[in-house]
């Protein structure tokens, strides 16, 4: 079950307090935290002891006896295990138990050796006639006697070695991974690392400078009366380690270092360009002197400047405007037969207040979606300029924000985010219902990415009760798919609900109606590692309004059409429904991006 190459052992040992309830719960936690395998411990308690004279024999034996789970028992919860989808393994600790444990049940994943028995010969030669994978722990042993076990241990076809130290709790300071490193200089052997830390933190940094197996005790208390238990990690704990672990890959990432969106973003709005400093008309020389290095970077750096070759411009600036790449290049244009192909098809172009009319006069489409910032939502009702938007068939894209610091969200648990969610909802509808457009339908568009009840299925309920509420007002209120990380707050954000698998299950459910975002659901896949057209096949039929943009891995939005994962676009203009360019900042740069999108989709559809 694990989501990376390293697999994480969680050894239930004697925590389970010789109870088959217990040790179910903490197989239903492993498995919830996406562990690898679970790991039991055998001794037969009749025959495992000659003596318990010495006052630790006395407190292990006494533990051991209330500990102590038959292999029948034992057996039981194997299958319980495997049902979850988890790997199982058993140690012992003499070559008795061990032929004990292989007489009542052959059918365990692997075998573990303790630190004890690691230079058991005999036992570990037994164990291999089995064919199974031997996990073997190291503590007790330098890196010599390490390093001469392995060789001795060759003729093994399947087995680790875990670094360990055997003190209960390990300190600080006695760990020593750097042999994880100097065993992995053994080609061919897997090496891991079997933790008594008294820091969870500690099985992480293994795991993350190599270690390909952890093993780390669990259980339900780490203040219980048991003897493994302050060692153990509680179900908080797991949950912290599997969360990086299981993020491994997505940690490590790409060694080429992609840019991602929120970098982008970042990047744009604290960084700089170059602002005309008085209007120039085009065919005119421009020089570095005739602009002031001033934010956010919405155009050419003072970086690119040189990479300006011709420094004339092809287009007139204005005083204050900033300097684009566009002002030295041939205007990319959109012809008109290309733009009537293009209304046919329901193409639409997303636009803002303080750029509607540049865009409304370039591009003449019937369709466009009107973007709002959550200040330009308060700004509405002393809008006067609305007859630009009449004879347009309009969408709207509700803010993701209330203010800087809060996320829109109607079903919040918080009275005053939810008050004021509705609020800028009917703050937005009052709006449309004054603009004399084409619109038969008044389609509704937001990202809501929390889910503020205890059970997604009870928000899906909500949800569907709050789009029958407005679609009796003739508003199509359609939530947004989104992907599972998202860019909020110049960080990233994971949503909670419309970015995996269970959410497509519940909007078949109650059949809820949504504005599919291709790229976004490009990325959710890729995040939950499926099929997107899958996905796509599942919710077409529930989505009555379309964004379209290409995209690639679990956050490259933004890729030009024809760069990402986007193959099947010749299907998707076919579709009736409006399909909404969301062009990566094809505003920008006299909006060339919205121009060779629209060349590129008129392309594709004379197919």
């Amino acid at each position: 079950m694990t989501t990376n190459n390293i697999k994480f052992i969680s050894e239930i040992g004697i925590n389970h307090k010789g109870s088959i309830d217990v040790a179910k719960k903490l197989i239903d936690i492993s498995a919830k935290n996406k562990c690898w395998a679970i790991k039991f411990q055998y001794r037969n308690i009749e025959k495992f002891y000659k003596s318990s004279n010495e006052i630790g024999d006395e407190m292990i034996l006494d533990e051991i006896k209330r500990s102590y789970l038959s292999l029948t028992k034992l057996k039981t919860l194997k299958k319980y295990a495997h049902s979850k989808g988890l790997k199982v393994g058993i140690s012992f600790f003499n070559r008795k138990d061990f032929e004990e444990i292989i007489k009542t049940d052959r059918d365990y994943d692997f075998f573990k050796i303790p630190s004890a028995e690691f230079s058991n010969f005999d036992l570990i030669k037994a164990v291999s006639k089995e064919n199974k994978l031997i996990v073997m722990s190291t503590g007790g042993h330098n890196l010599k006697q390490i390093k001469n076990n392995i060789n001795k241990y060759k003729f093994l076809k399947k087995s680790a070695y875990l670094v360990c130290t055997s003190n209960y709790p390990a300190e600080i300071g006695s760990q020593n991974l750097s042999v994880i490193g100097e065993l992995k200089k053994n080609k061919g052997i897997v090496v891991g690392y079997s933790s008594h830390d008294k820091n969870y933190e500690i099985p992480i940094i293994a795991g993350y400078i190599g270690a390909e197996i952890v093993e780390r005790h669990i259980t339900l208390n780490k203040q219980g009366d048991g003897l493994d238990d302050s060692t153990s990690s509680d179900p908080d704990e797991l949950n912290k380690i599997m969360y990086l672990l299981n993020s491994y890959q997505n940690v490590m990432g790409d060694s080429k270092k992609p840019i991602n969106q929120g970098e982008i973003l970042n990047m744009q709005n604290l960084g700089t360009s170059l602002y005309a400093k008085k209007d120039i008309e085009k065919n005119q020389k421009v020089s570095l002197q005739d602009f002031e290095v001033k934010a956010p970077r919405i155009g050419l750096s003072i970086n690119e400047w040189d990479s300006q070759t011709k420094k004339i411009l092809t287009l007139p600036i204005s005083q204050g405007s900033v300097l684009t790449s566009s002002h030295f290049k041939k205007e990319v244009k959109v012809s008109e037969n290309k733009l009537k192909l293009l209304n046919e098809l329901k193409i639409s172009l997303p636009i803002r207040f303080h750029d509607l009319e540049m865009i409304l006069n370039k591009f003449q489409l019937d369709n466009f979606e009107l973007h709002l910032s959550y200040k330009e939502v308060d700004m509405l009702k002393n809008y006067k300029n609305t007859k630009l938007l009449e004879n347009k068939k309009i969408t709207i894209h509700l803010p993701d924000y209330l203010n800087k610091h809060t996320l829109f969200n109607p079903f919040s648990d918080n009275k005053k985010i939810k008050s004021d969610s509705i609020k800028m909802i009917e703050t937005v509808t009052d709006f449309y219902q004054n603009v004399s457009t084409k619109t038969n339908n008044f389609i509704l568009v937001s990202s809501i990415g929390v889910n503020s009840y205890s059970e997604k299925e009870e928000f899906y309920l909500n949800l569907k009760k709050l789009i029958d509420k407005y679609k009796k007002q003739n508003i199509n209120y359609l939530p947004q798919w989104l992907p599972k990380k998202a860019w909020y707050f110049g960080g990233s954000f994971d949503t909670e609900v419309f970015s995996d698998y269970e959410d497509i299950e519940l909007i078949n459910l109650y059949k809820i109606n949504i504005c599919l975002d291709i790229a976004h659901l490009i990325m959710s896949a890729n995040s939950s590692k499926a099929d997107w057209k899958e996905w796509y096949g599942n919710l077409i039929n529930f989505s009555k309004h379309l964004h379209v943009s290409d995209s690639i891995g679990e956050d490259g939005e933004g890729v030009e059409f024809g760069e990402g994962q986007l193959d099947n676009l010749e299907d998707i203009l076919k579709l009736d429904q409006t399909k909404v360019l969301e062009v990566w900042q094809g505003h920008l740069n006299n909006f060339t991006g919205f121009s060779e999108a629209l060349n590129y989709v008129a392309k594709i559809a004379k197919k």
